[in-house]
């Protein structure tokens, strides 16, 4: 009797419900981007942005020009980097608390 119901308003067959979820299992091996990896790759990026900045200002020293599209490469290049300084820098901060905790707890 179900299946013979429609939808009031539009006269459409009912949705059917979403059969049941089936668990999924881990990948095997290790994650693909550990700890340590995120880090060194977060750090490393930060790196790369600090030279591709220095770069643009000694160019720009030395009486150098940029082009309007370069200008702009230029400012995106700048607020990725500061943003991911600031990222790095709330990551130092929160694990610099998580270590005055656990030392404050050990005592």
């Amino acid at each position: 009797m179900a299946a013979a119901m429609t939808d009031r308003i539009s006269g459409a067959p009912p949705v059917p419900p979403f059969p049941a979820a089936s668990p999924v299992e881990p990948p095997d091996g290790p994650p693909v981007l550990d700890f340590r990896s995120a880090l060194r790759a977060g750090a490393e990026s930060i790196g790369r942005g600090e030279a591709a900045l220095d770069a643009a200002v000694a160019r720009l020293g030395r009486g150098g020009t940029m082009a309007p599209e370069e200008l702009i490469a230029l400012q995106a290049t700048a607020y990725r980097h500061a943003t991911e300084v600031e990222l790095a820098s709330k990551l130092v901060d929160k694990l610099t608390g998580a270590v005055r905790t656990i030392l404050t707890s050990q005592q």
